[in-house]
């Protein structure tokens, strides 16, 4: 039997930095074009650190943005 241990890996507190953003961003995130406020922050501190379409509970629709390790010293970028 195997054993599916994925789900039992280490998973550090992560803090999402988004921006809001509308149609026209959405439609030009799918196309690679990513928005500088949150392009600047690619590739600077580790795995989670590539930007996203996020759906947040709270708000209307959909948001870009980009999730840091706490810790990772993103408040110094």
């Amino acid at each position: 039997m195997l054993v599916n241990k994925l789900n039992q890996l280490y998973k550090p507190d992560r803090l999402l930095y988004y921006i809001d953003v509308g149609e026209d961003d959405l439609a030009r995130f799918s196309r690679g074009i990513i928005p500088d406020e949150i392009g600047k922050y690619t590739g600077s501190f580790g795995v989670y650190d590539y930007p996203g379409v996020f759906l947040i509970r709270s708000m209307a629709r959909p948001v870009i943005g980009i999730e840091f390790r706490i810790g990772d010293g993103w408040q110094s970028a």
